[in-house]
């Protein structure tokens, strides 16, 4: 049996090996990184105390980054990507309107605030073509889906996926993904509307690795 001072001994190495191990270094603080695209070099460049990294809504993330921010337990967040009442150049999602006079669920109103109406997608797609450029996601809801997808695929800086069912939501994110979407364009009579925020949701937070090179 250990006498007290033995065992005083004992304790004492036990707490400075947890004092060692478990540095009194915060270990959960932030940080945030502003580049538009992520890679591993900016993971090394990350402190060893941080948990937690925020990145811009629109930022691209490597497979090869996420990997190493898991392999560090850090966890990311983007910046929130939700408009407001009023919109305004900063936001980085609008929503668009074309020939479609349909009540705005609440969900997407918040998400993306008031629309942007047309009664022409050409019209509209300059717009939309310029707001893409400065890495801005839109969403644009229609009657006419088809027509819409090939009016604004013959601008080189959109990429539209057409939404004609919300039955199948992973679906969407599959197409997305696909093409490094930066337009979703929602056909006005697609089902199931009440998925319709959640879909819309996952698309403004999608992390691309690339534009595929055949686009």
């Amino acid at each position: 049996m250990l006498k007290p001072q033995e065992m005083q001994v004992v304790i004492d190495e036990v707490v400075t090996r947890l004092v060692n191990q478990y540095s009194l270094t915060p270990q959960n603080s932030s940080e945030t990184l502003h580049d538009r695209v992520i890679t591993t070099a900016q993971v090394t460049a990350v402190g060893p105390s941080v948990g937690v990294v925020m990145v811009r809504s629109d930022a691209v993330i490597t497979p090869a980054a996420k990997d190493l921010f898991r392999e560090r337990g850090v966890v990311l967040r983007r910046e929130s990507v939700q408009g407001t009442e009023a919109l305004d150049s900063s936001l980085m999602a609008s929503l668009f309107m074309v020939e479609c006079d349909d009540q705005i669920p609440s969900g997407v109103r918040s998400l993306l605030g008031n629309p942007r109406r047309f009664d022409c997608v050409i019209k509209a797609s300059q717009e939309i073509a310029g707001l893409c450029e400065e890495g801005q996601r839109i969403v644009l809801m229609t009657k006419v889906p088809e027509v819409a997808v090939v009016a604004l695929s013959r601008i080189s800086t959109i990429r539209p996926v057409e939404v004609l069912s919300l039955e199948k939501p992973g679906a969407v994110e599959q197409r997305c993904e696909a093409t490094a979407a930066n337009v979703l364009v929602v056909s006005s009579r697609a089902g199931v509307a009440w998925q319709l925020p959640r879909v819309i949701e996952v698309f403004l937070n999608q992390q691309y690795a690339a534009i595929p090179a055949w686009l």
